[in-house]
């Protein structure tokens, strides 16, 4: 009996004890690994790297902006009959079958001559006078297209392309309205633009006393892309 009793004695004592070496071994093991916050915190913060890394190039592609430059050109040239008769009437680098002349040092283009007024102005580049000066026997009877793809020269530089184009002729004759899509495919074609965004509006001087005048006006738009 006294064995019994020293058993059961002994077994109460022991099973105290398991317990308690049960409690602080899981005690222990909690101890030793970091709360699940932590964790959480970490993963959250590997993640919004990840993200910030997949981020960067949509960041760089959005620094790209565009500029849009406003140009406005204006010319006038007069009609000079007793020039030389196989000098051509050119407009817009098209030559028109017609017994007035423009007078002019170049070609006398007064619609190129706007066009590359209205490209310089928008560049902040002076106009065309100041790049081909009208004394300079280097650009006698030159055809104005040159003056143009100088000015789109300049534009490219400047990471800047033509838009849009306005452009209104006032003279008497020749009539221009029959023509009027020839002269845009050949801007159009000349600015390396769409057709659909040249145009070109004829008008007659009426009551300002100009039968012996051309007069052009142009607006454009250039768009510049910005790193």
């Amino acid at each position: 009996m006294s064995r019994t009793l020293s058993k059961s004695v002994n077994g109460r004592s022991r099973k105290p004890q398991s317990k308690e070496n049960s409690r602080a071994t899981r005690a222990r093991s909690k101890i030793s690994e970091p709360p699940p916050g932590v964790i959480t915190a970490k993963r959250s913060s590997s993640a919004a790297s990840s993200n910030t890394q997949t981020a960067k190039p949509k960041a760089q592609n959005s620094q790209l902006k565009t500029q849009y430059l406003i140009g406005q050109g204006f010319d006038s040239h007069r009609f000079a009959p007793q020039l030389d008769p196989t000098r051509p009437l050119r407009l817009g680098g098209v030559t028109f079958e017609s017994e007035r002349r423009l007078a002019g040092h170049s070609d006398g283009d007064v619609l190129l001559h706007a066009v590359c007024d209205a490209l310089l102005g928008a560049l902040g580049l002076g106009d065309i006078g100041q790049h081909f000066p009208p004394g300079d026997p280097r650009w006698r009877d030159a055809d104005s297209q040159q003056f143009v793809r100088y000015a789109l020269d300049l534009a490219g530089r400047q990471r800047a392309r033509v838009s849009n184009l306005d452009a209104t002729l006032i003279m008497e004759s020749p009539r221009l309205g029959p023509l009027r899509e020839r002269l845009c495919r050949s801007l159009a074609k000349l600015l390396n633009t769409p057709p659909d965004r040249i145009s070109i509006k004829a008008k007659t001087p009426e009551g300002l006393g100009l039968p012996d005048s051309a007069i052009a006006q142009v607006v454009l738009l250039l768009e510049r892309t910005e790193p």
